[in-house]
């Protein structure tokens, strides 16, 4: 529709040059004791509950005392998948230490989990 009204003040079309796409990311396998780092408990002051952490045989567990076990698949360093929390990203502190997680789902931004004790 702009060309035909504007055809006359709009001046030749440029197509841009083709970029291949990037490779795709290697997926981040960690190892059991790099699981270990994100054990805790996360308290979330918006729902007023928490969720516990672990490591059980290679896989990034969340336990929660109603709903049970879901378990964290990781995509990136400090980033994971779940199906009750959509993206999880744990957050670190200056020295390097976990120190909460965010989720990240359809209807939630951002949700806190602040660590509160490791386990």
């Amino acid at each position: 529709i702009v060309d035909l009204y504007l055809a006359d003040k709009l001046g030749p079309v440029v197509t841009a040059a083709v970029v291949p796409p990037a490779p795709p990311a290697e997926r981040w396998a960690p190892a059991p004791a790099a699981l270990r780092e994100f054990s805790g408990r996360y308290d979330s002051d918006e729902l007023d509950t928490f969720w516990t952490v672990s490591e059980r045989n290679g896989t990034l567990i969340a336990s929660h005392f109603r709903i049970g076990d879901t378990a964290l698949q990781p995509v990136a360093r400090d980033v994971f998948r779940a199906p009750l929390f959509g993206a999880v990203r744990f957050l670190r502190d200056a020295k390097g230490r976990v120190t909460a997680f965010t989720a990240n789902a359809d209807r939630v931004r951002n949700l806190r989990f602040t660590r509160t004790g490791k386990r």
